[in-house]
């Protein structure tokens, strides 16, 4: 679980695709830094975190968790393929 990065650590952190990201994505765990992937690697994990999201919604109807629209989506992962990683270790 990612811990230690801030939003204030976020390049472009006022914009509303960084908002975006720090609002859907700290839903569920501490906030991560976009360059712990590449920007090849970000659509699986948001698709992974996603999938997390919608089971845990399925097992508890009642929780507090947004679950993001198609488009928040698209914005999160366009967010981290400008911010991500250059080029995979």
């Amino acid at each position: 679980m990612p811990t230690g990065f801030t939003s204030q650590m976020l390049e472009d952190r006022e914009s509303p695709s960084a908002k975006t990201f720090i609002t859907v994505c700290t839903q569920c765990h501490a906030l991560a830094d976009p360059k712990s992937h590449s920007a090849q690697e970000w659509p699986k994990v948001v698709l992974r975190m996603l999938e997390r999201m919608q089971r845990t919604k399925g097992y508890y109807p009642k929780s507090l968790l947004t679950l993001p629209e198609n488009k928040e989506v698209d914005v999160i992962n366009a967010y981290l393929a400008l911010h991500g990683r250059k080029k995979s270790p």
